[in-house]
């Protein structure tokens, strides 16, 4: 089994008993989009292959309550 993040080779770490794969990484993943990818490979040499990305965002959304004025505002009137 290979794992890749980002196209790097990356360590990982196998518990049989859950089937669970592990990284652990020392330095931080820096703020955007990253791609894995596992590729595994069987005793009779069928490979497969599966990835998937997700994004790291580290700092949040602002609102600038300075700015208050520019701002809109919708009303819905609803005939009786």
């Amino acid at each position: 089994m290979v794992a890749k993040l980002d196209g790097s080779v990356v360590p990982t770490s196998f518990d049989s008993a859950t089937g669970t794969i592990s990284y652990s990484t020392t330095t931080p993943i820096a703020d955007g989009v990253h791609t894995v990818q596992i590729t595994a490979e069987d005793m009779a040499g069928n490979r497969t292959s599966y990835s998937w990305s997700y994004t790291i965002l580290t700092s949040g959304p602002t609102l600038d309550l300075d700015k208050k004025d520019q701002m809109l505002t919708t009303i819905f009137l609803i005939p009786f």
